[in-house]
């Protein structure tokens, strides 16, 4: 306890190793919130719940959040440590907006040196996707939320249907005629 002030960001969440302290300060919660994901509430519930652990549980540690946001359920959850109001809320929206686990979805993002060739190549995939499957709902193109890395251009498309096998058949059959570099993440 030879610390008297800790400042930090959100990684700090991920140390084991600190005491515990009489008090933590979590601001601006719901910047998370604002990232264009649907697990964003979950995400954000998991952060506030992380940076509340340091706070000492002996009684004499106390969390304050400030946001603009205090009535946002995945907030007023993780502030009331009640998981199970946040799950049925998120399980709500996500069945509502059938997103997983009420559907299977598929984040395709390429990358390429010149936009307008992965525009391009990223419409002619949209379509093979579209000819391929009525049963499958494309979400994009759209610039990927890091819009060029390691000065690459990076465009990303969402892919989203009710079963995997249908997914999977379309996306073997429509990045057969691929050239671009890109990466896949399968949201079940």
């Amino acid at each position: 306890r030879n610390i008297d002030v800790l400042v930090g960001t959100r990684l700090l969440a991920y140390q084991f190793n600190l005491p515990p302290v009489s008090l933590v300060g979590i601001l601006f919660p719901e910047e998370i919130l604002m990232h264009g994901d649907f697990r964003s509430g979950q995400k954000t519930y998991q952060e506030i719940i992380k940076m509340m652990r340091f706070a000492d549980s002996s009684g004499e540690g106390e969390v304050i959040i400030q946001t603009d946001q205090p009535k946002h359920y995945c907030i007023r959850s993780a502030a009331e440590h009640d998981y199970n109001s946040f799950y049925q809320k998120e399980l709500e929206y996500r069945k509502l907006l059938r997103y997983p686990p009420f559907s299977v979805m598929a984040e395709i993002v390429f990358q390429g040196d010149n936009l307008r060739t992965l525009a391009r190549e990223m419409r002619k995939f949209i379509s093979s996707v579209k000819a391929n499957s009525n049963e499958i709902e494309v979400l994009g193109p759209a610039l990927a939320p890091i819009s060029r890395l390691k000065r690459k251009f990076r465009i990303q498309v969402i892919l989203k249907t009710e079963k995997k096998k249908i997914l999977d058949a379309v996306l073997s059959e429509s990045l057969k005629k691929v050239k671009s570099k890109l990466s896949i993440k399968l949201y079940e």
